[in-house]
């Protein structure tokens, strides 16, 4: 009988705190209606705050009651504010569509040095050296364009390509 009293007092005031507050559940989407992942959602002046599921939905709990507005965030969308009705012991519904939104891009410059003297062309500066065999750098081999590693091969002196039988 005191266990029951005691379970009766803690679920009473549990219940009271329940009512006095709200839900908020929905779901995010592009324009197209396609759900958007890990969109942010916030409750502007609170610190709730809350991602969406791989499916795009949210569930934010425990808001005061009253109007919340909702921040919804996600990169390379618009943001968007939205005010929320919110009911003591209720859930609200909402539904956000994000616009896509290009996210511009300051111009870089790339600069590079000549590629470093590679180990593994060791054997072929030496034999280029020595004139031992024909050579083709990529200057010369562009001007050819080649369609095929065969067409390269024709322009070596002493090479005949013939097809198979």
């Amino acid at each position: 009988m005191a266990a029951t009293r005691l379970l009766m007092a803690l679920w009473v005031p549990a219940q009271l705190i329940a009512q006095g507050v709200g839900t908020v559940r929905g779901s995010v989407t592009a324009t197209d209606g396609v759900p958007l992942a890990l969109a942010r959602i916030s409750v502007v002046g609170s610190k709730k705050l809350t991602l969406t599921t791989p499916e795009g939905t949210f569930e934010i709990t425990r808001v005061v009651p009253g109007v919340c507005v909702l921040q919804v965030r996600l990169l390379g969308y618009m943001s968007v504010l939205l005010p929320v009705e919110v009911q003591a012991g209720e859930t609200a519904q909402v539904t956000v569509a994000l616009a896509a939104a290009a996210v511009p891009l300051e111009a870089i410059l790339v600069k590079a040095d000549p590629a470093p003297y590679l180990p593994a062309m060791q054997g072929f500066e030496e034999r280029t050296a020595h004139a031992q065999g024909h050579f083709f750098n990529r200057a010369e081999i562009a001007r050819m364009q080649p369609r095929v590693f065969t067409d390269v091969l024709r322009r070596v002196p002493g090479v005949l390509i013939q097809p198979p039988p």
